[in-house]
């Protein structure tokens, strides 16, 4: 999903630059880990993550790079989904993760509260509006890079998924 998404958004001219892949010694646009995952290695962006001293500014320019970006997205296509689908499935990933080691009062209502996300997020498929289409899923100031105020590069696209862009929008 990620090097489908990068490879399409290389040619929008029109978005701040995004990560291009390298290809690895034997031609492959990944390594596998001993654990058998797969590892990219990305081209470097210049830029600072996280907004610029200018925040109202800096945040400006994230929604309309956000836009550009769903605008983008939009037109690879998407399998019918329901408008929650991403974040569905990224619960599923953190719901069969080992708990994080936490405080006692919170690990004792470690599960009861993945399962009230689980059914909150079920529930919104019902009143979540549409469209489906692909989504950045982890977009915040820690994945933007800017260079001397202005945005200059979006990162992380691991977390790309379907489902509503006002969702990510949130």
């Amino acid at each position: 999903r990620e090097a489908t998404v990068l490879a399409h958004l290389e040619t929008f001219r029109t978005l701040p630059a995004t990560p291009r892949v390298r290809q690895t010694h034997d031609g492959r646009p990944y390594a596998r880990t001993e654990d058998g995952r797969c590892l990219h290695v990305f081209e470097r962006i210049d830029g600072t993550a996280g907004l610029p001293a200018n925040v109202h500014a800096g945040t400006e320019q994230a929604l309309r790079a956000l836009a550009r970006l769903h605008r983008a997205m939009a037109e690879l296509s998407a399998e019918p989904a329901s408008t929650v689908a991403w974040l569905l499935q990224r619960h599923r990933r953190v719901n069969a993760r080992i708990a994080p080691t936490m405080a006692q009062e919170l690990a004792a209502n470690y599960t009861a509260v993945l399962q009230h996300m689980a059914a909150r997020l079920s529930a919104a498929a019902s009143w979540i509006p549409g469209p489906v289409q692909w989504l950045h899923g982890d977009f915040h100031p820690g994945n933007l890079l800017f260079v001397d105020g202005r945005m200059h590069g979006i990162l992380d696209f691991d977390e790309v998924g379907l489902g509503s862009p006002q969702l990510e929008l949130a």
